[in-house]
């Protein structure tokens, strides 16, 4: 619905989709930058457990 409003009124197809492909590689680098930094020690998943749910 963005999109199609963003085409409509914002100056055409080629606009939005050059505004739209800047937005997906800052959203990229920002994940890269997340993955790089680390950070989590794999406390999401406890000890002892298994993924699938049997124990």
């Amino acid at each position: 619905m963005i999109a199609g409003f963003l085409v409509v009124h914002a100056g055409g197809l080629t606009d939005t989709a050059q505004e739209y492909g800047v937005a997906v590689i800052v959203l990229a680098a920002f994940a890269l930058f997340g993955l790089l930094r680390g950070g989590r020690d794999g406390a999401a998943i406890p000890q002892g457990r298994r993924v699938d749910g049997n124990t």
